[in-house]
This record gives C-alpha cells, structure tokens and sequence, in this order.
C-alpha cells in the first residue's frame, strides 16, 4: 500500500472500496475502544508477525514504545471531497494494516453481488471469512468446520451452521519463535503492545 510507503501528511487519494473499508474499521475500532486497530502494524511487524523478517529476540520495553508511538486510530482521517475520497495521517510512519478486515469486507462484497444477480443460494469463503444465504445442494443449512487452533491434523474444534449469516473466523495461528519458549497466538495487539496470550478474544 503506497500510503504506507509516504510520509506526506497530505490527502492521499484512494478508492471508494478503500475508503469505505478504512471507514467502517476506524468505526469497528471506536465502538471496541481500540481493541480492533488497523494502525497496529508497526507492532505487528515487532513481533515478527507481519511481513517483515521475525526478531531473534523478545523485542525490549524500548522497541516496543517507540512502535506504540507510531499507532492510533486518531491519527487516521477518511476524507469525501468532490466524489473522490482520500485517507489522511497525521502521523509520518502511520501504518495501515487492514489484514484483520480485508477478507471479510470482500466476502461480503461478493455476497452483494450475488443477490444483485438473484442467486438465492449460496456460500462464499474468502480466505476463511465466509457468507451465506439460502440452503446447500441438498437442502440442509450450511455447516462449516472450524479447525482447532493448536493442532496440525486439521482436527476440528467445532462445526457451526452459518445459514444465512457471515462468520470470519480469526486466524489462531499459533507461532512458535526460535527464541522463546513461549506460544504466542497472534488474535491481536493488545494496548500494552504485546500479543494475546489468549487465543479467545474478550
């Protein structure tokens, strides 16, 4: 994301699927008081659980306030101006990581499109984030299998009937570290900078 890479301060042009998304997670973050924040990526990446190369080490109070001080939903505007739309930062090393919502947002999308086009049945999986509507093939509700988030087998933990509902299960992947013994299930950043050592999310 080319946002990411600027340090301007000025409007930055985006899409209208851009914006809208950005929007409804800077209101997502309001209503949890922070505890969904897609400004977290500076964290996310301390930690080893971005793109960028994993520590060799438990990265130190220090490292972890000065990436604490590059976040902040407050420092994120969405801006509508003569039918084009723009995000704003007022932070030089804000960072948008929208990994948390961007599955579900399309699979959603996806879902309207279907409707508009009439199809009355169906069940749409993005990466995991699913929609439905209507009953499956032979007529029974759509059930899906949510794998447990510990285990390498595939075992499932539980199997949910979605009918008509959306579900995003969140990605529980449980990273081991060369340097730590500790298991660190990724769900989030909590506010002290640190990852959940929970996989249940409050």
């Amino acid at each position: 994301m080319r946002f990411n890479d600027s340090q301007s301060l000025s409007p930055w042009p985006v899409s209208e699927a851009m914006a809208d998304i950005v929007t409804t997670s800077l209101r997502i973050g309001a209503r949890t008081d922070g505890a969904m924040d897609i400004t977290v990526g500076p964290l996310v990446n301390l930690w080893g659980f971005g793109p960028e190369q994993q520590p060799v080490q438990i990265p130190s109070q220090e490292q972890i306030d000065a990436m604490k001080a590059k976040t902040g939903l407050q420092h994120l505007t969405v801006i509508n101006q003569s039918h084009q739309q723009y995000l704003q930062k007022d932070l030089p090393d804000l960072y948008v990581d929208l990994s948390t919502v961007g599955e579900g947002y399309a699979a959603d999308h996806l879902a309207r499109l279907m409707e508009q086009e009439g199809i009355s049945r169906y069940l749409v999986s993005v990466g995991g984030a699913l929609n439905s509507r209507g009953m499956n093939g032979e007529g029974q509700p759509w059930r899906v299998a949510i794998q447990k988030p510990t285990d390498k087998e595939n075992a499932v933990q539980a199997v949910v009937d979605i009918n008509g509902h959306g579900l995003a299960p969140l990605a529980a992947t449980v990273t081991i570290t060369n340097w730590t013994a500790n298991v660190f299930p990724m769900l989030s950043i909590r506010k002290p900078g640190v990852p959940s050592n929970t996989i249940w999310y409050p």
